[in-house]
């Protein structure tokens, strides 16, 4: 899922003309990603972000702390760190 504003990006370059690869390019984003939201309104953006609850979303200020600490860290070592966590809280 992009936000709001990587979205808005992607249709400020294809107002000014420029191709889907292009946009990739210099976005930084997968061409498939550009293609996917290139022809969808603000609406469609706004109704997909209503259906789709990322429950991870929930734990994004955690992951930023100890990417902080770690900067190395993997995705599966900060899942398990994660897991370790929200069963000591518990």
């Amino acid at each position: 899922m992009i936000s709001f504003q990587t979205y808005q990006k992607i249709q400020e370059h294809k107002a000014y003309g420029a191709s889907m690869l292009r946009t990739s390019q210099i976005m930084g984003l997968s061409y498939n990603t550009v293609y996917k939201w290139w022809n969808l309104t603000e609406d469609d953006f706004h109704a997909f972000e209503s259906r789709h609850e990322f429950v991870l979303d929930n734990y994004r200020q955690y992951f930023i702390e100890q990417l902080k600490i770690t900067p190395q860290m993997n995705n599966t070592l900060l899942y398990k760190r994660l897991k370790d966590d929200l069963c000591m809280v518990r």
